[in-house]
């Protein structure tokens, strides 16, 4: 990482993500044609509208730029919402066209910030409030369940759970849930923590090493 303070990147349209993000809007206007075809109307009409919602995600996402803290390259970001980088995981938020590192006392609206946490490795939370950032005085406990099993009635259930930071003025500012597995370097099995604070997020990468596998999702 560069020794030198982040400064903002412009932000330019990306061909290459354009053409990604918009092949769903081919599939959907395909299968539209196929239905209109058949005589299928109803649901070659939500296939249009699909392929209209897609083409517009589309282009909304198909945006690039260089990371305002690392400059590696950052694709498939918006020009309104928070991007991940996924070289340093620092996230990055837009504004006039450019590129500014998130400001470390930045708190989401709702549990955003998402922190990957890979399967059989061990962690340490940061004595930081995930909900503003302020000093932690104790730790609640976030989870979720998922049914295992064959069939149509599941046999049993999965429960994941970890204990979250938080102050006293404060609870129920985080989500867990399982990452989804597509994304590149993600693997099956690994757990995201979204939080509110960023300054949590970047203290709980400092205190447990940053490495690739946090850039895996956004």
């Amino acid at each position: 990482m560069s020794s030198q303070a982040p400064q903002p990147t412009p932000i330019r349209r990306s061909g290459n993500s354009l053409k990604r993000s918009a092949l769903p809007a081919g599939v959907f206007l395909a299968l539209g044609v196929v239905c209109f075809l058949n005589g299928w109307m109803v649901f070659g009409s939500l296939s249009a509208l699909l392929a209209i919602i897609s083409l517009l995600a589309a282009r909304l996402s198909s945006y690039e730029g260089e990371c305002p803290t690392c400059g590696d390259r950052m694709e498939g970001i918006t020009k309104i919402a928070l991007s991940r980088c996924r070289h340093c995981a620092n996230y990055a938020t837009p504004r006039d066209g450019r590129l500014y590192p998130l400001r470390e006392d930045y708190v989401a609206p709702e549990p955003l910030l998402a922190l990957l946490l890979p399967p059989g490795r061990s962690f340490r939370m940061p004595p930081v409030c995930c909900a503003c950032g302020d000093p932690a005085s104790h730790e609640e406990r976030v989870g979720f369940s998922t049914p295992v099993g064959q069939g149509i009635v599941s046999t049993q259930a999965l429960h994941q759970s970890v204990d979250v930071p938080y102050c006293d003025q404060h609870k129920q500012a985080a989500l867990l849930s399982f990452a989804s597995s597509s994304a590149a370097g993600v693997a099956r099995g690994t757990l995201e923590l979204k939080v509110r604070s960023y300054r949590f997020y970047r203290a709980f990468l400092d205190l447990n090493g940053r490495d690739r596998s946090q850039g895996g999702s956004s």
